[in-house]
């Protein structure tokens, strides 16, 4: 691991960890809680904290790896959209479904022939 030049202040080194962390786990991991969690963090504190540094909210970090990898399968591989689903954390397709469309204002499957 390189050291930076200047040490990384606390909210620094906090978002950096949760950003890691949701590029690990937003597949598994769909709630905020759940980060804030493993990093033995409040709630608030996290969500705070990651706002400040980023000007996003900690969900939206979340959402929007989902969707940047939802995007990818649906454009490079033949799985059914259920499959992505499922691979994305997903156990109710239709629930992805709205998901999806509520974050990019098209079907899964809309997306995909577009």
């Amino acid at each position: 691991k390189v050291q930076p030049e200047f040490p990384l202040d606390r909210k620094t080194e906090i978002y950096h960890e949760y950003n890691t962390l949701v590029m690990k786990h937003y597949a598994e991991w769909h709630h905020v809680s759940q980060y804030a969690d493993a990093m033995r963090l409040t709630l608030p504190h996290l969500c705070s904290t990651i706002k400040a540094v980023s000007g996003k909210t900690a969900g939206d970090m979340i959402i929007d790896a989902i969707l940047t990898d939802a995007k990818a399968q649906l454009k490079i591989t033949n799985l059914q959209v259920k499959e992505i689903a499922l691979t994305l954390g997903f156990e109710n397709v239709a629930f992805f479904n709205r998901f999806f469309k509520a974050h990019t204002g098209m079907t899964p499957k809309s997306y995909r022939f577009s």
